[in-house]
């Protein structure tokens, strides 16, 4: 039967020995201990590639497509760059910085936390869902993001609001140069 535990306010199953978290909202909680028990806790000794095939199947049931399509390009690489029978558990830092540095599109430090971000988060999606003990990247150093200040140049501004089609636009784009 789910348990509270109190520290974190959040809801847990026991089975096979196996502590499962199963949410901080109770009845949300009860409803994934019921899956559980009608689907089976999922094995703990699941690859890289199985458990980034769950985490797509739950992604595009639980997120927003924008999300989903925004990640599709990444999770598919990542699990391409790992070896096949790699245990989700014994996934490494640098499995993830291999798959980055191989990566010829991953070049700006926000990109390269971005993807970290996901992979880690991927991580402890596993783990919330009993597919992992514990995030074994969740100590990966990722570097910091950098706000991008693109301006435009001064000589170009009368070019761009030569093609602007109406006043009012005209009117926007004067106020933003």
């Amino acid at each position: 039967t789910p348990w509270l535990r109190k520290q974190t306010q959040t809801w847990y199953v026991q089975i096979d020995g196996r502590q499962i978290r199963l949410g901080k909202d109770k009845k949300e909680a009860f409803a994934e201990y019921l899956k559980l028990m009608h689907l089976g806790v999922p094995k703990a000794d699941q690859t890289v590639r199985q458990v980034l095939d769950a985490y797509w199947n739950w992604a595009i049931s639980n997120l927003a497509e924008e999300t989903c399509e925004s990640r599709k390009a990444a999770l598919k690489t990542f699990g391409e760059s790992v070896p096949k029978a790699l245990k989700a558990a014994d996934v490494r830092a640098y499995h993830v910085q291999k798959w980055i540095d191989d990566n010829t599109r991953i070049k700006s430090s926000t990109t390269v936390n971005d993807r970290i971000t996901l992979i880690k988060g991927v991580m402890n999606w596993a783990m919330s869902m009993g597919y992992i003990e514990s995030n074994p990247i969740a100590e990966m150093p990722k570097p910091s993001r950098v706000v991008r200040q693109d301006f435009l140049p001064p000589n170009t501004w009368q070019k761009v609001l030569d093609l602007a089609t109406d006043q009012e636009f005209r009117d926007f784009l004067t106020v933003m140069l």
